[in-house]
């Protein structure tokens, strides 16, 4: 068999790919192992690898050599291939050609087309779902914040027997929560016979989702989650739980609770990760409290993660908002060169922060220098938030257009502000102040009236964030 050019051996293709076609040669070519188990096998491996060519060449040599695609169901094989490799269209295909669709042929398409219509078709089929059955059509009630569904799919988990397995009331807790019935979620949760760390973090995660905190508090804390109740069960709260109680302070924006608990999760030995502290740093700035900031700035560099771009963002942002305008550039000149290889460079919000930084201290040469070189040094292209940033710097300096004579800055300013329609004057009374202090006064006027025509109002003193 000659091994085609786009599959033949480089540094790019994983060793394993190379004993899956060795094994597809070895297979296909050979009368002994022309068989439906050696289909069977090369399936899975093109599932597992999400080969998409080596699947459809399989597909068309069992074909073409009559192969009874019922045996040992591979037409479910065939199905979860071509699932797994996105080819969604050969997947329905072969599903609609299928006569006894079992199971896994159900969940394959649940799964890939998340769509509630092939549950609908399980069930007039009097197929016997399982547990992932479930497990997938809650997640997809989810995606589609159906809760009428996803009570209908408990009605018949509770028919068929399925409430006490774990992995399904599990599902059943996020679902109700995710979709703000917490009297459900809390139902189910009560009626568990099992819990695991999984149950209990879905159940604080659901008050913490629609603003319970206390319920999600005493769940978590008073009650329950450190006393004999897990304790018997042999659990303790685990990062993401944690994760799911701050979330929940911040999103009720209190702040005290929240930078507490980052306390009592490290007096517990639980290890923060880069979602604990983003979540977290908003807070500093929203009390204006650049000492908590920095007290969590100096545990992410003890932790490692200064240089991660969503910390290194958060950070920015609340030295901004502190005010601290050196630190948040600090913290953005700290972010090292090296990790651009590792993916971690600063993004849009990471610039728009410093931009933000620099316009609430007055830096506008600094601010000015990482505008223009935002897309030469980080390959980002700015959007109107950088660009309103920037005429926010100019105007809290007092028409910084005008007193640096930047004229060209100004007109490009307003050409884009005409693009974007935005409907705020500043960057057009830069301009016409430049026009004027250069006596250009017909320029003026026709800025003037470029105004009028789009409606602008000058509001003095407000910012374009």
């Amino acid at each position: 068999m000659q091994i085609p050019v786009k599959y033949r051996k480089s540094t790019h293709v994983s060793v394993s790919i190379w004993d899956f076609l060795l094994d597809m040669k070895l297979y296909l070519f050979s009368p002994i192992n022309l068989s439906v188990s050696g289909f069977g096998l090369l399936l899975q491996k093109c599932l597992k690898e999400k080969l998409l060519q080596p699947c459809q060449q399989i597909h068309a040599l069992m074909l073409t050599s009559h192969t009874d695609m019922n045996a040992l169901s591979l037409n479910s094989k065939l199905i979860g291939a071509y699932a797994s490799c996105g080819d969604l269209g050969s997947a329905e295909l072969v599903f609609q050609r299928t006569t006894n669709l079992n199971i896994f042929a159900f969940n394959w398409m649940i799964s890939a087309e998340k769509s509630i219509g092939y549950f609908s078709l399980l069930h007039q089929s009097r197929t016997i779902p399982n547990t992932y059955t479930f497990a997938v059509v809650l997640k997809v009630c989810v995606g589609l914040m159906d809760l009428n569904k996803g009570k209908e799919v408990q009605s018949m988990i509770y028919r068929m027997g399925f409430e006490s397995e774990l992995s399904v009331a599990n599902v059943l807790i996020n679902m109700y929560g995710k979709c703000g019935s917490t009297e459900y979620a809390r139902l189910v949760f009560n009626l568990m016979v099992e819990r695991d760390i999984v149950s209990w973090t879905s159940m604080i995660y659901s008050y913490a989702n629609v603003g319970k905190i206390e319920e999600s508090f005493i769940l978590f804390e008073k009650n329950e989650v450190r006393r004999p109740k897990m304790s018997e069960e042999g659990l303790t709260p685990d990062l993401v739980t944690w994760n799911a109680m701050v979330s929940g302070y911040v999103q009720s924006r209190r702040s005290t609770e929240a930078v507490a608990l980052l306390q009592e999760m490290l007096d517990a030995g639980v290890k923060p990760n880069e979602i604990t502290l983003t979540g977290l740093l908003p807070v500093c700035g929203l009390i204006d409290s650049a000492y908590t900031g920095k007290e969590i700035h100096g545990l992410a560099y003890r932790l490692e993660l200064f240089a991660n771009v969503f910390v290194a963002s958060a950070l920015i942002d609340m030295y901004s908002r502190c005010g601290s305008v050196e630190d948040a550039w600090n913290v953005f000149s700290s972010i090292p060169f090296k990790n651009v290889y590792e993916g971690v460079l600063p993004n849009e919000v990471t610039l728009t922060c410093l931009l933000s930084a620099c316009s609430h201290g007055g830096l506008v040469e600094k601010g000015l220098k990482i505008f223009w070189s935002m897309e030469e040094s980080y390959g980002i292209r700015a959007r109107k938030e950088h660009y309103a940033c920037v005429i926010d710097l100019l105007c809290r300096v007092g028409s910084g257009c005008k007193v640096y004579a930047r004229r060209d800055l100004a007109e490009k300013m307003a050409k884009d502000i005409l693009q974007m329609d935005l409907k705020k004057p500043e960057g057009l009374v830069a301009l016409s102040n430049i026009y004027a202090a250069e006596g250009e006064w017909d320029n003026v006027e026709n800025v003037r009236n470029m105004m009028k025509d789009k409606g602008f109002n000058k509001m003095p003193g407000s910012s374009w964030l």
